[in-house]
């Protein structure tokens, strides 16, 4: 009888796996936790308390103490800065008018709108950029057809304010493509608090290679363990 029970609970708990752990109610989230020493971790996860959280795989489930967790980022982000570089990010500031928040964890979510309208603002500086250097040079036209003493005043009035509009809106549009992309590069790879997370050096680990993370409970509190299995 001895040797039945040592056989049960051998294998009862020997086939546990991640799926057998309950949430407590809480709903799970998919992301990649990075943890301290350059590694992230794959799979889905809630939080257990404010100091801990759950963690769990196909295979495995660990709870992990917070203040070894670097931060938390969805696996979209990581594939993101694994295959563009930062120059790439800065480069896209220019040329595809874009603001770099993809590049910045938890951006997307903060500014949705932020990349519509930093494309929107950039693209109208052009344009506007465009036409006053036309207007410019319509007026040089005019300026250079036209006869000393005949309306030459006039038409070099007219020349020096449309030159005027063409250079303020050429700097605008030179500083602001220069901001954008400093910011893109800037932000590459960095959370919202701009603290850098090295997606680039770290490695992905699986959950069981992960130390058991455990706290004994203070004096008087309540103990429960539980466990189900489908045979």
């Amino acid at each position: 009888m001895e040797y039945r029970f040592i056989f049960l609970f051998i294998f009862v708990f020997g086939n546990l796996n991640a799926t057998d752990i309950p949430g407590g109610g809480k709903e799970y989230q998919k992301g990649v936790i990075l943890y301290e020493g350059k590694k992230m971790i794959r799979g889905d996860y809630f939080f257990a308390s404010d100091d801990k959280l759950f963690i769990r795989d196909e295979q495995f489930g660990r709870f992990i103490s917070k203040s070894k967790s670097e931060g938390i980022v969805s696996e979209d982000y990581v594939e993101s800065i694994r295959s563009k570089e930062r120059w790439q990010a800065v480069s896209e500031s220019f040329y595809l008018f874009s603001s770099g928040n993809k590049y910045q964890s938890g951006a997307l979510q903060i500014s949705p709108d932020e990349e519509m309208w930093t494309r929107i603002a950039k693209i109208s500086l052009v344009l506007i950029t465009g036409y006053y250097y036309q207007s410019a040079v319509r007026a040089n036209e005019q300026l250079s057809h036209s006869f000393y003493g005949l309306n030459s005043d006039q038409k070099r009035s007219l020349f020096e304010r449309e030159n005027t509009k063409f250079q303020l809106s050429l700097v605008a549009t030179v500083l602001t493509f220069l901001g954008s992309g400093f910011f893109a590069y800037y932000r590459y790879d960095r959370d919202l608090h701009f603290n850098q997370l090295n997606i680039r050096e770290r490695e992905f680990v699986p959950v069981e290679s992960i130390p058991v993370s455990w706290n004994l409970p203070q004096k008087g509190a309540k103990i429960e363990l539980g466990y189900s299995k489908n045979f």
